[in-house]
């Protein structure tokens, strides 16, 4: 994996923004509906991976220059964690929509993870 430099829409989209904003939703929603422990996982999935995100995605987004063979091997174990991790959740959210059907703003969390994920797998290329 490494990252597609030629997508500038893709660029903008800040990996930190977004995750900060699913993170305090989350809090939101497991304040409301403590006994979800469907909310709680998914809380701790978005949180690994907002931290990996932090070291690899907006640094590697913003680097100009060449990345040498121990960086790109540090950032491809990182991205393929996000990348696991991502399928994780996606699995969680489908296995878990009727349960989570209740929840008034429950297309919040299947959006505003399909926009993370979307904008992940465009900025990342897939050997």
């Amino acid at each position: 994996m490494i990252i597609n430099r030629t997508t500038e829409n893709h660029r903008i989209y800040s990996f930190e923004k977004s995750l900060n904003e699913f993170i305090d939703y989350l809090r939101h929603l497991i304040s409301q509906y403590n006994r979800e422990s469907m909310l709680i996982q998914l809380f701790e999935y978005i949180c690994t991976i907002h931290g990996l995100s932090s070291i690899i995605l907006d640094r590697l987004k913003q680097q100009n220059q060449s990345i040498n063979e121990h960086e790109k091997s540090i950032y491809n174990h990182g991205l393929d964690k996000i990348e696991k991790i991502s399928r994780s959740i996606k699995v969680l959210i489908e296995l878990n929509k009727m349960k989570i059907s209740h929840i008034d703003q429950h297309s919040i969390i299947i959006n505003s993870f399909h926009q993370f994920y979307q904008n992940f797998n465009v900025c990342i290329n897939k050997d």
